[in-house]
């Protein structure tokens, strides 16, 4: 099983969009997309490539077949501090249950870290996406804060309560985990049905 990123094309766009399923659309997307939504989003992605700037995404592929999708995105500032990077991700029906989310989080902070963007990767999570917390705090990511988005809300016009998990793109995840845990306080999101509220979770600085 091989896992690799690439960037995406006009001919991914089927592809994509069929890969999108109610959880990535409540997660992720907020609405379907279209062939002309995909078509104009991957093409601002391919713009900020060849700038060096703003979001980079790129198709997630399992030996070679797309299978999910992740970015990073200097951009945004909601919950976030100054040199934070968030990151996005998610992967297809099919190719769930393979280690395809964590491998492509794996392979984004490589490319943060040798391109040097940001000083630290922050998945920002919606309180119930239990899922998406356990693919961060696999990764290495170890809770950073709760707050309310001023940007993200729930359908009904409510804002929406995230939880943030983070850890630099420059150091292993067991490196983080074990320089954290000498640390005092809360390390990790507390889930609601098992209690999960709002937060953030990253990794720091670059190496």
């Amino acid at each position: 099983m091989r896992i690799t990123l690439r960037a995406l094309t006009d001919e991914d766009i089927e592809a994509h969009n069929a890969g999108e399923d109610e959880h990535t659309v409540r997660w992720l997307n907020g609405a379907p997309g279209t062939a002309e939504t995909t078509a104009a989003h991957f093409d601002s992605l391919a713009d900020n490539a060849r700038a060096e700037r703003g979001k980079r995404g790129f198709g997630v592929c399992l030996d070679d077949h797309l299978a999910g999708y992740v970015d990073c995105d200097p951009d945004v500032t909601d919950g976030l501090e100054p040199g934070d990077v968030n990151i996005s991700y998610a992967v297809h029906p099919w190719a769930r249950g393979h280690g395809v989310a964590g491998e492509a989080v794996r392979l984004i902070l490589e490319y943060m870290r040798e391109n040097r963007i940001g000083t630290r990767a922050v998945v920002r999570v919606d309180p119930d996406n239990v899922a998406s917390v356990c693919v961060a705090e696999k990764s290495g990511f170890i809770y950073v804060h709760d707050f309310t988005s001023g940007t993200d809300r729930h359908p009904d016009g409510t804002r929406q309560p995230v939880s943030g998990l983070g850890r630099p793109p420059g150091i292993t995840g067991a490196e983080y985990s074990a320089a954290r845990q000498a640390r005092p306080g809360r390390t990790s999101v507390r889930t609601g049905r098992a209690g999960l509220s709002g937060c953030a979770v990253g990794r720091d600085a670059l190496e």
